[in-house]
């Protein structure tokens, strides 16, 4: 079974199947693209829960990047981030890893990371990149498995 895996990524066909899932991925948002293209509603539309997300993606992103990891005074008294916030975002390693490629993008690319329109484009982003990888994840156990 692990000679299956590792025959797997050797083999030339990882880049047809890289091709194939990100195809996938964006087949699978296209509906969602199109509305953001074309009306400018990501994901449900206004009033949901997006409205409550970008903005704490957005605050978590402005306090980590200046070194507050844990403790912040905006949430009160006992304001820690970790916990408080662990529900949405703060213990999430695919959000973690976004934070650090946005960082990273802002100094090559110059994102506007302070306007809410950069955190809903980079969900739509993010979305497409976790269905990539749930794709891929998924195959590489069905080649493990069988």
């Amino acid at each position: 079974m692990i000679n299956k895996s590792k025959t797997f990524l050797n083999n030339n066909t990882i880049f047809k199947y890289i091709l194939l899932f990100g195809i996938l991925a964006i087949l699978g948002h296209s509906y969602i693209l199109y509305r953001y293209f074309k009306d400018g509603i990501i994901f449900t539309g206004p009033n949901d829960g997006i409205e409550q997300m970008l903005p704490i993606q957005m605050y978590l992103y402005e306090h980590w990047t200046h070194g507050t990891f844990f403790y912040s005074t905006d949430l009160g008294l006992g304001g820690d981030m970790f916990m408080d916030l662990s529900y949405y975002f703060s213990t999430n390693i695919l959000f973690i890893i976004n934070v650090i490629f946005v960082w990273l993008g802002s100094f090559i690319f110059h994102f506007n990371t302070n306007h809410m329109l950069f955190w809903a484009q980079n969900a739509i982003v993010i979305s497409i990149v976790k269905s990539f990888l749930i794709m891929s994840f998924n195959y590489e156990f069905y080649l493990f498995v069988c």
